[in-house]
């Protein structure tokens, strides 16, 4: 049965300074590209629930993720 636990991703610089991308993620196998000389960090402290109950507007993210595998907040 594969993973279907929902993790969040940050696009990083090299340096560490995360860009305004975020992945939230069901499959490692539906995440976009990071942008170039970016790389995609886990967060490991990413609890779904509590950041629910923080920030309903992540219920669109959470159902578009679960459904597709990804989704990726991109302000650009």
């Amino acid at each position: 049965m594969p993973n279907t636990k929902l993790r969040r991703f940050f696009e990083t610089l090299p340096r560490g300074e995360r860009t305004d991308r975020v992945a939230y993620v069901t499959s490692i196998a539906k995440m976009p590209d990071a942008a170039d000389g970016c790389d995609w960090k886990e967060d490991t402290s990413f609890n779904a629930a509590e950041a629910i109950l923080q920030n309903p507007n992540l219920k669109t993210l959470y159902s578009t993720a679960i459904k597709d595998g990804c989704a990726v907040t991109d302000p650009a």
